[in-house]
Parts: C-alpha cells; structure tokens; sequence
C-alpha cells in the first residue's frame, strides 16, 4: 500500500510537474524560432501520448494492481516518455498513436 502511495507520488511528479513546467519554458522560447518549434511540439506530443497511456493505465490498473513491480513499471514508464535520451513519447506516437488516430480520425471527428 505504501509503495502503491510512493509511486503515485513518482508518477505524478514526472508525469505531470516536470511536464507542465517544461512545456511553459517550451512556450517561452523565441515565437517561430527552430527551437522554440521543436520544443513545442516535443511536448505537444507527450501530452498527447499521456493522455493516451493514462487512459490505458486507467483500466489497467484495475487488473493489474496485484502484479509484483507493476508500480515501479508505472514509474519507468513515465520517465520512458518523459527523458530527452529515450524520446519515449515522440517514439510511441510516431510507430502506434499516429497511425491509429489516423486511421480513426474521420470516425472521432464525426463523433
């Protein structure tokens, strides 16, 4: 129960804290520079890419809770997403939620 506690405390903050306060210095940058661009749309992208998996995590952990290590997974995957080294979020979008939202988006659109 406590490590459940601990985890949630983890994911939040990398999850939510660090990505909020980068995406404000993203909005910061020089209006149309390179940079400021490329910035934007990295995180553009990871919000995108967490709302997504946190809506998979959602009903997730309604099943998956008991698994040993399931919350350090949590954790792990969040600094997948948010790490410049790993560009987690950028990679998961481009090879799965990009294509799927395509192929869907008339439907959602019509929604």
């Amino acid at each position: 129960m406590f490590l459940s506690f601990v985890s949630s405390l983890v994911v939040h903050a990398v999850g939510f804290l660090y990505p909020a306060y980068a995406s404000f210095k993203a909005l910061q940058l020089e209006v149309g520079s390179e940079r400021a661009l490329e910035e934007q749309t990295r995180w553009l992208v990871y919000w995108v890419v967490y709302g997504l998996v946190s809506a998979a995590t959602y009903l997730t952990d309604t099943f998956l809770f008991w698994l040993p290590f399931y919350d350090f997974g949590k954790i792990l995957l969040c600094l997948y997403l948010v790490l410049p080294q790993t560009q987690g979020a950028l990679v998961l979008f481009h090879l799965y939620f990009q294509p799927k939202l395509r192929q869907y988006e008339p439907t959602i659109d019509d929604a």
